[in-house]
């Protein structure tokens, strides 16, 4: 099984207790899937060793890969992120956490694939906070965040720059409640946005 299979399996795997969280649920602000914002990742050893990652002054990157594309996603290649930056006590402790994959979804439904239309009525709030060239979705991108809610949505622009209603989520991220996504956490944004050459640079780093 591969890396990134493993993660999801892991994610979606039946918990034994209600209290636990529910599989394959994407919390704003909290969770997405069995990874909370603010665990710690040494706690996590049921999480297989990253393709990618990256440490630098205090932030830390990893990158799960699948190693097939998913027909659900245009045939992309899906991937799992998580950001983590030392907190007051000298440990890493989950920041952010970027899914492309449509197995985790809302509890009002809204997943990777659910169209802008769909996830602007959710989320009214969303904004756009900054656009990119994806070569994972071989397209220009926008990142839209609600940061009071804690989630973020990527969409493909058209070619007047805008986002049509029917174009469809390719990933979405949970962070912290309250915060800006693109001020906070610009490291992180800027890895998984403006820098996709990091995660090869650092290839089991």
């Amino acid at each position: 099984m591969n890396r990134i299979a493993f993660c999801v399996a892991m994610l979606t795997a039946t918990v034994a207790s209600s209290a636990q969280v529910k599989p394959n649920r994407i919390t704003p602000g909290k969770q997405l899937g069995k990874l909370s914002v603010g665990d710690l990742p040494e706690n996590m050893k049921w999480m297989k060793k990253p393709d990618y990652g990256d440490t630098s002054s205090g932030h830390q990157w990893q990158t799960w890969e699948a190693k097939k594309p998913d027909p659900r996603n245009g045939k992309i290649i899906n991937t799992l992120d998580v950001y983590t930056s030392v907190n007051d006590a000298g440990k890493y402790q989950i920041r952010l956490i970027r899914s492309t994959s449509p197995t985790f979804a809302t509890s009002a439904m809204i997943k990777v694939g659910s169209s802008f239309a769909e996830v602007k009525k959710q989320y009214p709030k969303i904004a756009k906070q900054t656009e990119y060239e994806s070569p994972q979705f071989s397209s220009k991108v926008a990142l839209f965040d609600d940061d009071a809610a804690g989630i973020a949505f990527e969409f493909k622009l058209a070619a007047d720059g805008n986002v049509a209603p029917k174009s469809r989520c390719l990933s979405i991220w949970v962070h912290e409640p309250g915060l800006d996504l693109q001020k906070e956490y610009y490291p992180a944004v800027e890895y998984i946005t403006s820098k996709p050459g990091l995660r090869k640079a650092a290839k089991n780093h």
